[in-house]
């Protein structure tokens, strides 16, 4: 998650899928799963402080999200099928940039999943915990 989270930009951009030589474009962005994968680490080792210095990079993500992915109607948007997981979630013959059919007006940021409601839901759930806990931390420490 830390890797994840150094290479998350100023406006909430993170590749999703990054090498030891560097982030790789194939895969547009990451699965806003980061903030809640940390939060169950930090649980499982006891240790919330250890993500304290990536609330930044953690307020970005989520601001990404909400620019960039959230619909007029409330409605959260992968840029692709392939961004999702185009082999658990096949819904058309066109799924990325990729394919010979990808006309980037018709098919970006078009398609609206369960799953990706979900994963945000549960960042901002995440994102709160730590702040409640990143708090009381604080409160002791004073």
């Amino acid at each position: 998650m830390k890797n994840f989270f150094n290479h998350t930009t100023s406006d909430g951009y993170v590749a999703g899928c990054l090498t030891p030589s560097g982030p790789l474009p194939e895969i547009y962005h990451a699965k806003p799963i980061l903030i809640q994968a940390a939060y169950i680490a930090a649980t499982h080792e006891k240790n919330f402080a250890q993500f304290r210095e990536f609330e930044t990079q953690m307020e970005a993500l989520l601001s990404y999200w909400e620019r960039e992915r959230k619909q007029s109607n409330g409605l959260y948007v992968w840029y692709d099928q392939l961004e999702s997981g185009a082999d658990n979630l096949v819904l058309s013959s066109c799924p990325s940039p990729l394919s010979d059919c990808w006309i980037q007006s018709l098919h970006a940021l078009t398609l609206s999943s369960a799953d990706v409601m979900t994963f945000l839901y549960r960042e901002h759930l995440s994102f709160s915990y730590f702040l409640q806990i990143w708090g009381q931390q604080q409160q002791q420490q004073q």
